[in-house]
């Protein structure tokens, strides 16, 4: 990886911990539909800039419908086939019950 890129990726960061500090009022990690709401009727431009990265909302039903009632590790490998699926990522079959398709070890 080159310094650009770790440049680029530092500066996402950034922007992602300024857009989360604005955003989320009540600090729990997760900007809920009404914080963003209220976000972005401030100034419409913050809907320019956050309103393309949200799904719409029937497919956060659906995709609801999908993992609910369902235990935290079958959500888990749900996520990992969407995004497996969402990027064309090369399918690895994961090793015994892990969902890593390595053993990771401690050093």
């Amino acid at each position: 990886m080159s310094s650009d890129d770790v440049d680029n990726d530092e500066q996402v960061k950034e922007l992602i911990d300024m857009v989360m500090a604005l955003t989320d009022k009540n600090f729990d990690g997760v900007i809920t539909r009404e914080e963003f709401r209220d976000y972005v009727l401030q100034d419409f431009a913050r809907f320019e800039l956050l309103g393309k990265v949200l799904p719409l909302r029937s497919i956060v039903d659906e995709f609801i419908q999908v993992i609910k009632g369902k235990q935290p590790h079958a959500v888990s490998k749900i996520f990992a086939k969407e995004r497996q699926y969402c990027l064309n990522e090369p399918y690895i079959p994961p090793k015994g019950d892990s969902l890593y398709p390595v053993a990771l070890e401690m050093p």
